[in-house]
């Protein structure tokens, strides 16, 4: 037999979806978010999983590539924590826009990405923003991110800093209320942002369901199967960064600083230079647990498909109110009260059903109680829907780019 033939034989696909699943499952320190008591145990928590996870690279051979990014991350990210304890912001910030610019430079071509490029369907165009109210209505500009003008309302967030208005969606209802610790429906607010203008960001977002059934939902991976290892590769080359930035704290107390946003923090502060709109990333909310009771493992639950969500800081917003660069990028629609909806005291006399659906989104399981519901069953779906009416002013004249359905 040939040499030719022999290396033809060896050339084995290794990392089917089967082989992912199985690996993510045996190994499942992998999960995230990272789950601690207390803010003085985050970082402690994150070596110790970064040990755990070298350890998995040096035993698969197929992952060795993968060894060297995650030895510099890890580096780069203990080293910008010590320089941000001792006052060195600058050079803090310096050590992650390292460690994006070296795991790009190291192959993982979709860390900074266009969001169309990213998902099937319309999938990359769902995207909602909740408030808590009264039953007395919000309008569209309410919706909008704080203004300037009550800039002393703005609170540090995970990608957000005190002072500096930022916009936040989430990719579903379900993750807004999540997100706003489940208020009661009748305080509900949510109104749908649909993008019409390009919105890059650096995708934090990627989790081992995605990666399992990436055929089937990442678009550069479905139009091109040969990219599925690539993409393999590239997941566990970010897991580090993607780790430190998805730590969840039990400990829900008044804490004026919270040590798990440090790492994010200091990654907004580069998003110019990276020359991206945002950061998108998972809730570390959805679905953890509800009264402590372990319920779905976020990282590989099909959950986690409708739990992205989407920070874009309103930097531009200096001389007027809001950002009049996020402005020119979406479409807004007039908000829905959840509550009333359920209660039928604010439904459109016709089912909008929409014509484009993707089975990842409505057949996700959504844990609402200890018993998940699939998510197309859910008023949170419905909800979804229900924005796309004419009389919620979503105002989305080019057809070919919207999600146009029929009524019934």
């Amino acid at each position: 037999m040939s040499m030719i033939k022999l290396i033809a034989l060896e050339k084995v696909i290794i990392m089917t979806n089967d082989w992912v699943k199985n690996l993510l499952e045996k190994n499942p320190d992998l999960t995230l978010p990272i789950i601690v008591n207390s803010s003085k145990e985050v970082f402690q928590e994150l070596n110790r999983k970064w040990d755990i996870f070298l350890s998995l690279l040096s035993r698969e051979k197929e992952l060795e590539s993968c060894i060297e990014p995650a030895e510099f991350s890890i580096k780069k990210i203990n080293e910008a924590k010590d320089l941000y304890y001792s006052g060195n912001f600058g050079q803090a910030s310096e050590c992650m826009h390292e460690v994006v610019c070296q795991l790009q430079t190291c192959g993982c071509n979709h860390l900074v990405s266009d969001l169309d490029s990213l998902f099937v369907d319309n999938e990359a165009k769902h995207w909602f923003r909740g408030r808590k109210g009264t039953l007395f209505p919000f309008d569209k500009g309410d919706m909008k991110h704080v203004p300037t003008d009550k800039r002393e309302a703005i609170g540090s967030n995970r990608y957000s800093f005190n002072g500096i208005p930022c916009l936040y969606l989430a990719n579903s209802i379900l993750t807004c209320w999540e997100e706003l610790d489940r208020p009661a429906m009748e305080s509900f607010w949510v109104s749908r942002f649909w993008p019409i203008k390009k919105i890059r960001v650096l995708n934090l977002s990627t989790t081992g369901f995605e990666i399992i059934y990436a055929q089937s939902n990442i678009k550069y991976v479905s139009q091109n199967p040969a990219e599925y290892e690539n993409a393999v590769i590239e997941f566990f080359k970010t897991w580090v960064l993607q780790s430190a930035c998805s730590v969840n704290v039990k400990d829900k107390g008044d804490r004026s600083f919270r040590e798990e946003y440090i790492i994010p923090q200091l990654l907004m502060l580069n998003i110019q230079k990276f020359n991206v709109d945002g950061v998108m990333y998972f809730s570390t909310k959805t679905p953890i647990s509800i009264d402590n009771k372990t319920i779905a493992i976020n990282f590989q639950s099909a959950t986690s498909w409708i739990s992205k969500a989407i920070a874009i800081p309103a930097f531009d917003a200096q001389d007027s109110r809001f950002s009049k660069t996020i402005d020119e990028k979406f479409r807004v629609s007039l908000p829905i009260n959840v509550g009333m909806y359920q209660n039928r005291l604010a439904v459109s006399p016709a089912m909008f059903i929409p014509r484009d659906t993707n089975w990842s989104r409505t057949h996700a399981p959504a844990y609402v109680s200890l018993v998940p519901t699939t998510y197309e069953l859910t008023s949170f779906y419905r909800c979804e829907n229900e924005l796309f009416q004419e009389a919620y002013q979503l105002e989305l004249n080019d057809t070919s780019d919207s999600n146009n359905g029929t009524k019934s």
